[in-house]
């Protein structure tokens, strides 16, 4: 961790860019096309390799789309308008032109496999909400699903008989957005840990699975199904297998971005979803 991030001068925490790029983010995507798409077409003499005029062809005839009489004669001026066009045009604008790059160069020109690593530890790092899936950049996130977190954080944090539900949520979007040091194991520990405060505050039980065999007792009617799918992911975290809720010994199954992110979002779902029903039964006040 970094200085001020350890004095607290500087966010651990960084949002979930879906709709935008920050600085760090475009600084670091602009480094990986450099290094995959640009680099190889020229050689080591700076002249302009077997891979430059097609790419350039296709370039302009498929991407910007404008005449071939206002294309680049040489390496120094194709990197020049591309490096330009990267740092002046909207975060759309360059994830299309990442994905035309990985999709419609040649195989020989883009080390696509080396290329799809390298973007997607910069965009998992830069807490991006996008990865390149199947050969092309794809959305891991939506507006929907950042609500439900919100939501959640919003309702755990109104009604103080579940603030303690809070804490676990907060704890377990900054395991999962810590770009330097990501804890996606703790990170499901603590959105289940969010549900598991929630509900057992409601029924005064000990455990989520026998608070949520009370909970309509309270007068909450939930669907035996829903109940018991999230009772299976309760088991999930509590298998030793999985080395969330348990000491990690010998070999385990190790967590990672999209499970921790399943269950954050699911976990907030759920709150949500029971704090509904709560407050039409009058348990919960925000005083």
């Amino acid at each position: 961790m970094s200085f001020s991030k350890r004095i607290g001068i500087t966010p651990l925490v960084k949002a979930l860019q879906l709709n935008d790029i920050d600085t760090d983010l475009k600084n670091s995507l602009w480094n990986v096309f450099d290094i995959y798409v640009l680099s190889p077409l020229e050689t080591g003499e700076r002249y302009e390799s077997e891979y430059f005029k097609p790419f350039v062809y296709n370039l302009w005839l498929n991407f910007f789309k404008e005449p071939f009489d206002t294309s680049p004669a040489s390496y120094d001026y194709l990197r020049d308008r591309l490096r330009k066009y990267f740092f002046t045009k909207q975060w759309h604008d360059i994830y299309n032109l990442i994905d035309f790059a990985l999709t419609k160069s040649e195989k020989k020109h883009v080390d696509r496999l080396k290329c799809t690593q390298t973007l997607n530890f910069v965009l998992e790092r830069e807490n991006s909400g996008f990865r390149v899936i199947n050969g092309q950049l794809s959305p891991i996130s939506n507006e929907l699903e950042i609500d439900e977190i919100e939501e959640a954080l919003k309702n755990s944090n109104q009604f103080t008989s579940i603030s303690n539900a809070n804490i676990h949520l907060k704890n377990a979007l900054l395991c999962i957005s810590n770009k330097e040091n990501p804890d996606y194991r703790n990170s499901i520990k603590e959105s289940i840990s969010a549900v598991e405060t929630a509900v057992r505050i409601i029924t005064n039980e000990s455990t989520l699975g026998e608070a949520l065999k009370k909970i309509e007792s309270k007068g909450l009617k939930i669907n035996n199904q829903l109940k018991e799918s999230f009772n299976k992911i309760y088991n999930y975290t509590n298998d030793k297998s999985s080395g969330i809720r348990h000491a990690v010994v010998g070999s385990h199954e190790a967590a990672d971005y999209e499970t921790a992110k399943y269950l954050l979002v699911t976990s907030s779902a759920f709150i949500n979803y029971i704090v509904g029903l709560a407050v039409k039964q009058g348990l919960f006040t925000n005083h």
